[in-house]
């Protein structure tokens, strides 16, 4: 329920734990049971390990499934990808999101993005990371992110476009400049 302070799944795993607490009550093998019990307990809330290749390579999927056209402008060193994403987190988390947007629209200029890729990007964000959470992503926590990403991903098309504004009338000027002093000759 909603208004349940614990999420469900964390509901639901407690009464499983109580059920299965009190059927140990009446077994006679009780202590070996218990062990068991509660090893199985603490491996289901240790949190499980997130290689960044499984999660690269299910963000890749998910990104060509939004974004066919970008699979020949992606690298394939995927440490390369998930260090570009971590500095961009660690620079949001660091205070420092201005100098982040403005770093991933400079060096992004190259690809000639569209406004559909910002989205598709954003949706492969958070496909992933659903699926890697697992029983662990609730409603609440999908509805969190999908947020989240789609207020990161605006914000990127906006640096984006004008950073792609400010090359434009770089070069109208440069290329002004250069039929200026052509004519001089």
């Amino acid at each position: 329920s909603v208004n349940n302070l614990e999420s469900p799944p964390a509901a639901a795993d407690d009464r499983k734990k109580s059920r299965l607490q009190a059927a140990l009550i009446f077994d006679g093998k009780e202590n070996k049971a218990r062990d068991a019990l509660q090893e199985r307990i603490e491996a289901d809330q240790r949190p499980q390990k997130c290689h960044a290749k499984d999660f690269h390579d299910l963000f890749e999927k998910n990104l060509f499934r939004y974004c066919p056209d970008l699979r020949g402008k992606f690298p394939e060193n995927f440490r390369l990808i998930v260090s570009m994403i971590k500095s961009f987190v660690q620079k949001v988390i660091r205070g420092q999101a201005d100098s982040a947007y403005a770093t991933f629209a400079r060096t992004h200029l190259k690809y000639s993005l569209k406004k559909e890729h910002f989205e598709g990007f954003g949706e492969a964000i958070v496909s992933t990371v659903i699926t890697r959470m697992g029983k662990f992503c609730t409603i609440e926590v999908s509805k969190i992110w999908r947020e989240e990403i789609k207020a990161v991903t605006v914000l990127m098309w906006q640096c984006y476009k004008q950073a792609s504004a400010k090359i434009k009338v770089a070069h109208t000027r440069r290329s002004k400049s250069f039929a200026t002093s052509r004519a001089k000759f």
